[in-house]
């Protein structure tokens, strides 16, 4: 018999939920982006949507010319938060509303290693979102982390920045998300 409030028809075995999650990884491997995931989820969607519910997904992609973190893997070169704006009024002395909402941090985003794709490194992220908030997620390097590349050569004149540092959404009727990939440019510094 059906439960109404299941996604699907019977719960699934710790052998298929370990399937269906070794699939999921396969796709988190890249290409990272939403046509994949929702060929993804297309192929067994009362099954699958329900391990994306609220899951946002994003990727930082980089040329292997820039550089990478020294650290044990690609993805320790990284830290993101992720925060939602809490919306909230309240009524002023004079009875007029008053703003009175704020941003408050959720989980941090988990990173990991994926495939060097040419002549690029990539690492991908995910978090879950917080409904029926707007999110942001900050992309930031990791404190105390060095890098090796030729730019050490160059560290006195230019300087590496995340573009698409950080990005707000808002889910409205989306079950998941993957966002605009991150990508990490070297600036020249400007001597005057």
């Amino acid at each position: 018999m059906m439960n109404p409030t299941s996604p699907y028809e019977e719960p699934l075995d710790k052998a298929a939920r370990e399937r269906e999650l070794a699939s999921l990884g396969t796709v988190l491997k890249g290409p990272l982006t939403m046509d994949t995931v929702e060929k993804w989820v297309s192929t067994n969607a009362a099954v699958r949507s329900p391990f994306l519910q609220d899951r946002v997904f994003g990727k930082i992609r980089w040329k292997k010319s820039i550089g990478r973190s020294l650290g044990p893997t690609l993805a320790s070169g990284f830290r993101g938060e992720d925060w939602f704006h809490y919306l909230n009024w309240a009524v002023g002395p004079d009875g007029v509303p008053v703003d009175i909402g704020k941003w408050v941090q959720s989980q941090d985003p988990y990173f990991w290693d994926m495939p060097d794709d040419g002549e690029f490194f990539q690492v991908g992220y995910g978090f879950w979102g917080v409904r029926p908030w707007v999110n942001a997620v900050l992309l930031d390097f990791a404190h105390h982390q060095p890098w090796d590349s030729h730019l050490a050569a160059r560290v006195r004149r230019s300087f590496r920045r995340i573009v698409h540092a950080e990005q707000d959404f808002y889910f409205g009727s989306a079950v998941y998300a993957v966002l605009d990939d991150a990508t990490i440019e070297e600036v020249p510094i400007r001597f005057f």
